[in-house]
């Protein structure tokens, strides 16, 4: 019965996750710093651009009577409050 895969197939396609996993332990500590950074800058971006859009939104309906509360809300309390 014949092999479905030959040594050298194998190890050929296992070739890109070894270079990685050399590539990982010689410059591991380098740019670590930067990746971070980036990481948080993005996160942070996005956030503010979630947070602007969602502000802008409610700006919107403010200016529509029937999304906004009234300006005075008058409770009436069939009880007094204080004994």
């Amino acid at each position: 019965m014949a092999r479905e895969f030959t040594a050298g197939q194998v190890a050929s396609l296992l070739s890109p996750s070894w270079k990685s996993v050399y590539n990982e332990r010689t410059r591991s500590g380098r740019g670590d710093f930067l990746r971070i950074a980036l990481f948080v800058g993005l996160t942070l971006g996005f956030g503010l651009f979630v947070f602007a859009g969602t502000y802008r939104m409610l700006l919107y309906l403010s200016r529509f009577s029937e999304f906004t509360a009234p300006s005075r809300i008058r409770f009436s309390v069939p009880y007094p409050l204080s004994p």
